[in-house]
């Protein structure tokens, strides 16, 4: 597991550089910076997903809804 930790610690450490584009998003941030690692990486690492690969794309399908996903997306367009 040490790779899902690096992963996980990567963005972390990449969130906390957000910058400030929307102001109603800052709750959420702030929740997001402050919690402990465990807590991040059960909310937006253990995310179940299906990996489908067709042709040349690789497309994510997430299974199940989870509060944090709307973050997740906003941090993974920030990096």
């Amino acid at each position: 597991m040490p790779g899902r930790a690096n992963i996980a610690y990567n963005a972390l450490c990449g969130g906390r550089t957000l910058d400030d584009r929307a102001e109603r998003h800052n709750e959420q941030r702030r929740r997001l910076l402050t919690m402990e690692f465990h807590t991040f990486v059960a909310a937006l690492i253990d995310i179940p997903a299906q990996i489908v690969k067709t042709g040349r794309r690789v497309r994510w399908r997430i299974l199940a809804y989870d509060p944090w996903l709307g973050p997740l997306f906003r941090l993974v367009d920030a990096l």
